[in-house]
């Protein structure tokens, strides 16, 4: 954040209102001043549209408009309270749709199936007194809360479209000032200072998270008592991991460095969280066992299952929906193909 002061120098002028938003929820408003750069290269930035696929060495960032607009000084406490509030309304909300925001491609169906089942579950849960219940509640909500500050992280706050010219015509510099409106409207040390006040609350996520998950995998309880919450954190946790490993390899493009060093992060997040996450929720049900194993997924299971809870439930249907659908599609597009049974 210094090193992007160094490059500008204060311009006297009035306190700006400048808005915010990261798609979906309230805006975020803040008192602002505004800053000359050093260069008009400064009034731009790099961003990459939701779809990109940045694995493809053809893939490029696009240019996004930069007003030099510092926000003042706010205590940190009340900002990390402010975004513990965003969050409660985030989560909280069912009218929000943040979820198709994290899924925007009708190739992601399923894991926007999943994900608002998910939210369907913790608005609608009741807490109770049990250990084993109070754990799973808290650890789900901090997971959702986890994977939305991991799209914060990763994504930029935009000035919203009805706001732009608000801002403009507040600015001093002749770059802005009569110019023809801007589509894509990204405040680069704005995003570094709400990014900057999130990662605290961000790091608290994710302890919180990992040893909730840890703690449920040590119960000793029915498997049907506890798939739910489990099944619901490790695929919170593990959109997280591929949302970060994403922006690792956003940013080796935007820095103009090989990406093999990202690849190699991205690599070891799998190793050492991902890998091992999966592998925790297969032993901890034993799904490799036809006899033992508690599988809701599972098709035709010839094994005794425990009666689905309704979660469960809507998640077997909404894969089973999935896997047809598919099935369907293979068949249209490849109908030489044999049948390969899901199980």
């Amino acid at each position: 954040m210094r090193a992007f002061l160094d490059q500008h120098r204060r311009v006297p002028s009035r306190h700006i209102i400048l808005y915010l938003s990261i798609g979906f929820g309230n805006r975020w408003i803040f008192e602002a001043v505004e800053i000359l750069p050093g260069n008009e290269k400064l009034l731009q930035m790099l961003g990459f549209h939701r779809h990109a696929d940045v694995e493809r060495d053809d893939t490029s960032p696009y240019l996004l408009t930069n007003p030099p607009v510092v926000p003042l000084w706010i205590d940190p406490l009340m900002m990390q309270i402010n975004i513990e509030c965003w969050l409660e309304e985030m989560i909280g909300n069912p009218d929000t749709g943040w979820q198709r925001h994290w899924f925007p491609d009708s190739r992601q169906i399923w894991q926007l199936s999943i994900l608002e089942e998910i939210c369907q579950y913790y608005q609608h849960r009741k807490r109770t007194p049990d250990s084993v219940a109070t754990t799973a509640f808290r650890t789900v909500e901090w997971g959702l809360k986890l994977s939305l500050l991991t799209y914060l992280m990763s994504h930029a706050l935009l000035v919203p479209e009805d706001d732009i010219d608000i801002l403009f015509g507040q600015l001093r510099n002749p770059f802005f000032k009569g110019q023809p409106r801007q589509e894509m409207v990204c405040p680069r040390a704005a995003n570094k200072y709400v990014k900057m006040m999130a990662l605290p609350v961000m790091r608290m996520a994710t302890q919180q998270t990992l040893s909730g998950l840890q703690e449920l995998f040590r119960k000793n309880v029915a498997h049907a008592v506890i798939w739910d919450d489990i099944f619901a954190v490790v695929f919170l946790l593990l959109m997280s991991a591929g949302s970060t490993q994403r922006s690792l390899i956003q940013r080796a493009i935007v820095c103009a460095v090989s990406k093999e060093n990202a690849l190699g992060e991205a690599q070891a997040m799998n190793h050492e969280l991902v890998d091992y996450v999966i592998h925790m929720f297969h032993d901890k049900f034993r799904t490799g066992s036809k006899s033992k194993s508690f599988n809701p997924l599972r098709r035709n299971s010839g094994a005794a299952q425990s009666p689905l809870s309704p979660f469960a439930a809507r998640v077997k249907n909404a894969t089973d929906r999935y896997c047809e659908s598919f099935s369907i599609l293979m068949h249209e597009h490849w109908p030489g193909l044999t049948q390969v049974k899901i199980t």
